[in-house]
């Protein structure tokens, strides 16, 4: 999968006992999953939407934070932004 190299960069690091692994931030993720969910060829959109739905939920993200709003807007235009808060404001 082809991503923004700004996507990237917001990779944080954890240090194991052995050596630094790379580990994508929750909205990294979402990004990802966004971008992915956004392709023409993608079998599996509604998993990655359950995906997102799930990650906004167990980290209480809201569309309301600036940087979250304009992360999703980017990676999955303004029907990712609906979808969104359709799913959160009806509890799915």
């Amino acid at each position: 999968m082809l991503v923004d190299e700004d996507v990237f960069t917001t990779l944080e690091i954890s240090k194991t006992a052995t050596k630094p692994i790379a580990v994508p931030s929750v909205e990294a993720m979402i990004a990802l999953t966004l971008h992915a969910a956004k392709q023409s060829t993608r079998t599996e959109r509604e998993k990655d939407w359950s995906d997102i739905i799930a990650l906004f939920k167990a980290h209480q993200l809201r569309l309301e934070e600036v940087t979250i709003h304009a992360m999703v807007l980017r990676h999955g235009g303004a029907d990712a932004i609906n979808r969104i808060q359709a799913s959160l404001a009806g509890g799915n």
